[in-house]
């Protein structure tokens, strides 16, 4: 029986006579995707009368802001009475009764499925400020669209993650694009939690997980991932990246498998583990999931996953970080000068996050002289942090894991200048030099001054002055 046919059914008020009541729909098969609409429409029989009909679906809704709207009464006009029906978010068949006090009758509406073909899933920045006490939040935007262009609804769109919360905004579509906003929201207060980004070994010379950091006093030279050991906890950069991940029923071309199961890696492995978790047949698992199979399956399902760093407050504690020289004594009149490096990282050796357009470095000296002779050092707002120098980038394990940020670690927040003696003298110099930072904590939050470590370069007497 086509659908036209099973649209005009009706039920009859006594054999051999009219219907009290036919229905009809504009169409009785369109797609699950919360915005496409049919007609419903009751007519009289010639011996009906009544000046209202009932109408109830077990399916969709006739309000199109509010999905519980399942029953709806019409006033009858030219004897019929029409209603319009919203269709869910999900495969569905509805049934759509209308009735009245002479008779009833019943219309099936199929709502198909939508399946995705393509999806696309971003952030605003790849590196945002998380401290103690403080919630930070940035938006997201994610677009599915089916093989003929129309777009996923967004209650057909899941997401994991390994911490913070991605939630949908009000206005979440743009209508140019078909992307839906997202407000991804990260609580510092649960850094160093269960619930907060995992803490993983840091990635050694050939790539792997070590239980040891083999870097020395300096990360930085370290020809393995950049890693520190400090109150007995092993830091690395990819202790502040956390792993966000968008999902959507879908197909491939070749309605092959080629992605397997969505799961969050969390220790960035390029792999599943037990304990991570996972959408396993549909449901949130941390004890199994399955890999890619590239075989043919009826339950694709698209993903894609974003890692983003949680920054901190930069880090004090260590001489590597912060301001350093060449050397911290040396004589007057030495043409080279001596060599600083500045170095703003927080906790786990990652930049901070650029949040603000006025941040930089103060840097000052009580004698001698910079080159180039600068009191302040900007930093450049960017969406994977402060940085203002290219060089000092640490290069990852040729086979090692790439956790999906850059071709090197982000290590960038490097800068380098010279530093001059004062006028000679026949006897020692010392200068102190300080360095403070104006850093925007978070995008919501106020610029603060934080003061990083001083170092003191001493100048030894020179035996004349000419």
């Amino acid at each position: 029986m086509t659908f036209r046919a099973a649209a005009l059914l009706a039920l009859t008020a006594c054999s051999g006579s009219a219907p009290p009541l036919a229905l009809s729909a504009s169409t009785a098969d369109l797609a699950a995707d919360g915005v496409s609409t049919t007609t419903i429409t009751a007519k009289l029989g010639d011996a009906a009368a009544t000046t209202s009909i009932a109408f109830h679906t077990t399916a969709g809704s006739f309000d199109p802001q509010d999905a519980n709207v399942t029953s709806l009464a019409q006033d009858v006009g030219g004897g019929e009475a029409s209603v319009t029906l919203v269709a869910p978010t999900a495969r569905a068949d509805a049934t759509v009764t209308a009735s009245f006090d002479g008779g009833s009758a019943s219309i099936v509406i199929h709502f198909r499925a939508l399946l995705a073909t393509s999806l696309a899933f971003r952030c605003d920045a790849q590196n945002i400020g998380v401290t103690a006490g403080v919630t930070t939040t940035m938006n997201c935007y994610v677009s599915a669209k089916d093989a003929a262009g129309t777009s996923i609804p967004a209650a057909r769109i899941g997401f994991l993650t390994e911490a913070g919360t991605l939630a949908f905004t009000a206005d979440s579509t743009d209508a140019v694009s078909g992307e839906r906003k997202l407000v991804y929201t990260a609580n510092g207060n649960v850094i160093g939690t269960p619930d907060g980004p995992l803490d993983v070994d840091p990635l050694g010379t050939d790539g792997k997980p070590a239980t040891k950091c083999a870097c020395g006093s300096d990360p930085f030279t370290c020809s393995s991932e950049p890693c520190y050991t400090a109150g007995g906890k092993i830091h690395n950069p990819r202790d502040g990246v956390v792993t966000l991940l968008a999902y959507v029923p879908g197909t491939t071309a070749d309605g092959n498998d080629t992605l397997g199961e969505p799961f969050l890696d969390a220790n960035d492995n390029g792999m599943w583990d037990p304990g991570e978790l996972c959408l396993h047949e549909g449901k949130r698992n941390t004890n199994g999931c399955v890999a890619a199979t590239n075989a043919p399956s009826k339950t694709v399902v698209l993903w894609q996953a974003l890692r983003v760093i949680w920054s901190g407050d930069p880090l004090t504690s260590q001489t590597f970080a912060g301001l350093s020289a060449s050397k911290l004594t040396t004589t007057f009149g030495v043409a080279s000068g001596v060599t600083l490096k500045l170095r703003v990282v927080d906790a786990n050796l990652n930049p901070l996050a650029a949040d603000a357009n006025g941040d930089a470095i103060s840097i000052s000296a009580d004698c001698g002289s910079f080159s180039p002779d600068v009191a302040s050092i900007p930093f450049v707002k960017s969406a994977t942090g402060m940085t203002f120098a290219a060089d000092g980038a640490i290069t990852k394990p040729g086979a090692g894991a790439s956790y999906g940020l850059d071709t090197v670690y982000p290590t960038k927040a490097f800068g380098t200048l010279k530093f001059y003696a004062p006028d000679c003298a026949t006897e020692a110099r010392v200068c102190t030099l300080a360095t403070s930072l104006s850093h925007t904590v978070s995008p919501a939050g106020e610029q603060v001054q934080q003061g990083m470590n001083p170092i003191v370069v001493t100048f030894s007497a020179a035996t004349k002055c000419n």
